[in-house]
């Protein structure tokens, strides 16, 4: 093997290095997300406040705030733009694989 093949496969190796990083930046973002949701529906269920909406029934000070959080979540931009750079990313990625594996 002379230098010069050598120095392609370690580029090839870095490259594929960076888009598996980028792979996985993406999965800890998304599960960070995850954990945020899960941690908003235990709570949910925990003050049983699906129940309490349902049945009309009264909601305490804590669950007026929890609400407030949630409805503050789904109207926030940054949580918008959070999944849109996380479906970039992952295209990206996607795409950078596609490129390294088949067309090159």
């Amino acid at each position: 093997m002379n230098y010069n093949n050598h120095k392609e496969i370690a580029n090839k190796e870095f490259e594929i290095e960076g888009i598996e990083n980028l792979g996985k930046a993406g999965t800890i973002i998304i599960d960070r997300l995850k954990e945020v949701n899960q941690n908003r529906a235990k709570l949910i269920e925990q003050k049983k406040l699906m129940d309490k909406v349902a049945d009309e029934k009264e909601l305490t000070g804590e669950d007026y705030s929890l609400i407030g959080d949630i409805l503050c979540s789904l109207r926030s931009r940054k949580e918008r733009i959070n999944y849109l750079f996380i479906f970039g990313l992952s295209a990206v990625a996607l795409l950078l694989a596609i490129y390294f594996d088949f067309l090159r």
